[in-house]
C-alpha cells in the first residue's frame, strides 16, 4: 500500500522511467518487496501484484493489475478504485503511476492504437531497449516492427532471468538437431491477425538459426511475440555471439 500512495510524485514520476527503461513495472516492485523474491518473468509478477477493483456506473469492476487498469478506455483520474477485498476507496490520479499515465497518455505514441492477437485487449505503448513496442498488459505478449528488432538485438544492455536464459539453452540446443532447411513456417488451427492491417499472420520461426515461434505479418512486416520470447531471442542471439 506504501508503494501506490507516495507523497511526492516528482519521485514517482522518476520511478516510473527507470521503471520503464527496465522493462518492468510497479506490480513487479510491488510484489518483489513483499515476498523478497528474485525477480521474474513480466507475466508472472503482473499475476501476483495488487489487484484493484474499479467503479463504473455504480458498478464494481475487476480485480485489475496497474497496467491492466491503464488499457481501460473509460478510466478517468477521478474513477474511484479500491484494492480487492477491501473497503477504503480512493480516486485512481491518487496512484503515481496512474496520474503520472494520465499526464502521458495524450503524447502522439499513446494515440496509435493496437489491440492484442492473443487475447484482444488494448496494447500499452512501452519502452524497451531505448525504442517504443506495444505490450499486453494481460498475456505479456509484445508486437515490435520487423524492421527496428535489430536496434533492439545490438543494445545488449537487458539482463534475463534464468528461465529465459534456460529456455534459450534448450532452444539452441535443439536446434542445432534439425537439418539447416527444414519448414520454416509453422502449422496452427487458428491463425491470428494482424493487430495493423487485420491480414492474417504466419505462425513461423524467426529464423533458420533462430528457433523461437512468433506471429509475423507478411503485409506491413509486424512481429508478435508471445509473453518471453522477445527476450528469449534476445538471449540466443547473445549466446551466438559470444
Amino acid at each position: 500500500m506504501a508503494t501506490l500512495f507516495s507523497t511526492h510524485p516528482p519521485l514517482a514520476k522518476r520511478l516510473q522511467i527507470i521503471l520503464h527503461l527496465a522493462h518492468a513495472d510497479m506490480d513487479a516492485i510491488t510484489a518483489h518487496i513483499a515476498k523478497g523474491q528474485k525477480t521474474r518473468s513480466r507475466q508472472e509478477t503482473s499475476e501476483a501484484g495488487p489487484r484493484i477493483m474499479a467503479q463504473r456506473d455504480d458498478q464494481w469492476l475487476g480485480p485489475f493489475t496497474l497496467l491492466q487498469l491503464q488499457t481501460l478506455e473509460w478510466l478517468r483520474p477521478e474513477t474511484r478504485l479500491k484494492i480487492a477485498g477491501r473497503q477504503e476507496t480512493f480516486a485512481a490520479q491518487e496512484i503515481p503511476a496512474l496520474s503520472y499515465f494520465f499526464e502521458i497518455k495524450d503524447d502522439s505514441v499513446w494515440k496509435i492504437r493496437r489491440m492484442c492477437p492473443a487475447c484482444h485487449e488494448w496494447l500499452l505503448p512501452q519502452e524497451y531497449e531505448g525504442l517504443y513496442v506495444w505490450r499486453c498488459a494481460y498475456c505479456g505478449g509484445i508486437l515490435a516492427q520487423k524492421g527496428k528488432l535489430p536496434r533492439i538485438f545490438v543494445r545488449e544492455e537487458k539482463g534475463f532471468t534464468e528461465k529465459v536464459q534456460r529456455t534459450a539453452s534448450l532452444i539452441r540446443k535443439e536446434s542445432k538437431l534439425k537439418h539447416p532447411h527444414f519448414n520454416i513456417t509453422l502449422e496452427t488451427p487458428g491463425r491470428r491477425h494482424c493487430p495493423k492491417c487485420g491480414k492474417a499472420m504466419r505462425h513461423k520461426f524467426y529464423s533458420y538459426a533462430f528457433h523461437v515461434e512468433i506471429d509475423e505479418c507478411p503485409e506491413c512486416g509486424i512481429i508478435w511475440f508471445d509473453a518471453d520470447e522477445l527476450e528469449i531471442l534476445q538471449c540466443l542471439i547473445e549466446m551466438e555471439a559470444d
